[in-house]
């Protein structure tokens, strides 16, 4: 295995190239799309499969075994479980398991399967907004978000400052708590060091530490969103964005997919949660300027480069709305229909605009295509 991951680490751009061009075969495959022909997509899944593991073998060497122009960043690698690569897996799987339920449950009864694996990747989602300070999620969790601690998570800077090595969640828990429960006792600061320092070595129980964590992730979210309106509304944004995909599977379970309820809910929820994150992203703009808001203690920042970048992103992804039922079956396949009619005749444009309409229409068949999840 050893010998395997330092192969991929040393040939990381020459694979990423095969793996391209094998994807992209596995589009061209006849009977891509046929709900009774798995095998087609189970070759592609296994080549997603692989593809997200050599990618994981590459990040997760150490900075001497990674080519000089991965280097960069590496020694700062989170150690605690790799949720991201979780996100990636599921996503790879999604496609064969619909289709899998597909045949076996038939069109209505896939609907339960998939809201199964869009609460699995809710839940995997939720977990990393936490855990990275309340940082926008950069395609859809998939890649860590480079920046530094969120205005959300007033403890994110206090616990990197701690310790030289990583902190498990329920040491940061602890180290916390601790702050904050000895910023209003006024004890002197080397009681309050022997004291913590006594409790954490006594404290060994997996269930008290749980329920620490547990308390302190809501005494600090009520603590912050008290007192950071952009923290507020910020969380609020992104966490119905996070939440869209699965709201839209339950509705298209409950009402059906012709119906338009599941659609312009959907559609909502989008426009809404942008609409958030934009207006916060302009609040806190205007608001990093100003001192009053710093000397009141809610140190808010405008998003990145990266993020404005994800924003843009989840922009481009509303044109899959257009592949939606019911939108697709009353608008726009008419409109498909007619641009390949156009191109029929000419000789190598109507092969192509028919290979597309093709693939236009499979993809619209499927939920996980469309989903931009």
């Amino acid at each position: 295995m050893e010998a395997y991951k330092a192969w991929v680490r040393g040939n990381r751009q020459w694979l990423a190239s095969i793996e391209s061009i094998a994807t992209t075969m596995t589009w061209l495959l006849p009977e891509r799309f046929a709900s009774s022909e798995l095998a087609p997509e189970a070759l592609s899944t296994a080549i997603g499969l692989v593809t997200v593991m050599n990618q994981y073998i590459v990040e997760s060497a150490s900075p001497k075994n990674l080519p000089p122009f991965m280097r960069s960043g590496a020694d700062d690698r989170d150690k605690s479980i790799p949720w991201p690569i979780f996100i990636s897996i599921v996503k790879e799987l999604e496609v064969l398991v619909e289709l899998t339920a597909e045949h076996y449950r038939g069109p209505n009864g896939k609907w339960s399967t998939l809201a199964v694996v869009e609460a699995i990747k809710v839940l995997i989602r939720l977990k990393i907004f936490h855990d990275s300070g309340y940082k926008m999620l950069i395609d859809g969790g998939e890649t860590e978000n480079q920046e530094e601690a969120s205005y959300c998570d007033p403890y994110a800077r206090r616990g990197a400052r701690t310790s030289g090595r990583p902190q498990n969640v329920q040491g940061k828990a602890m180290g916390a708590l601790y702050s904050f429960g000895n910023s209003l006792s006024g004890r002197p600061s080397w009681l309050q060091k022997r004291d913590a320092a006594q409790h954490r070595k006594n404290i060994t129980s997996p269930s008290f530490e749980f329920s620490l964590w547990f308390l302190l992730a809501v005494q600090r979210g009520l603590l912050s969103l008290w007192k950071q309106p952009a923290a507020r509304w910020f969380i609020v944004g992104e966490t119905s964005l996070i939440l869209r995909p699965l709201i839209y599977v339950f509705l298209i379970r409950r009402y059906g997919l012709k119906s338009w309820k599941p659609w312009l809910a959907s559609l909502a929820i989008d426009l809404t949660g942008f609409s958030i994150l934009f207006l916060t992203d302009q609040w806190s703009s205007k608001s990093s300027n100003e001192s009053l808001i710093i000397s009141q203690g809610s140190p808010s920042r405008p998003l990145s480069a990266a993020e404005k970048n994800e924003l843009k992103r989840r922009q481009l992804l509303w044109a899959f709305y257009l592949l939606r039922s019911p939108f697709f079956d009353r608008y726009s396949r008419h409109q498909f229909q007619r641009i390949g009619k156009v191109a029929k005749p000419l000789p190598l444009f109507g092969t192509l605009a028919s290979k597309a309409m093709e693939l236009l229409a499979g993809v619209q068949s499927i939920y996980s295509y469309t989903a931009a999840s």
